[in-house]
């Protein structure tokens, strides 16, 4: 018997130490460092009570994060960074703009939000 609950506890921190878990500031795991700069940066500037996120594509073959600072302003222009936090451009604002370098942006396949206010 005391075999089978030192079996069963040891299963226990297996399983819960080996759970991922979001890192401290709410950021998901496996986030390039300089994207998880960019979060932190939109956290301490301009950011709506409620709504803000930023959310990873594939998208030409390539990750890329769409930084959306909220709900509360309208005709807001979401910027879109690649992995080493080069701009490639901002989708909608006040001419709606859908596509980066001349590609619809709806061709991105969404993979996760890796941040969330």
């Amino acid at each position: 018997m005391k075999r089978y609950v030192l079996f069963l506890l040891s299963l226990v921190f297996v399983f819960t130490t080996s759970c991922k878990k979001d890192d401290e500031d709410g950021i998901k795991d496996g986030v390039p460092s300089c994207v998880r700069e960019e979060i932190i940066n939109l956290k301490l500037g301009y950011l709506c009570e409620n709504g803000a996120n930023v959310k990873e594509y594939q998208f030409q073959e390539n990750m890329v994060y769409v930084f959306n600072p909220g709900d509360c302003i309208s005709d807001v222009a979401y910027k879109v960074l690649d992995t080493e936090c080069n701009t490639l451009g901002y989708l909608g604002g006040i001419g709606g703009v859908w596509d980066i370098d001349g590609v619809d942006f709806d061709e991105a396949e969404f993979k996760r939000i890796i941040w969330e206010d």
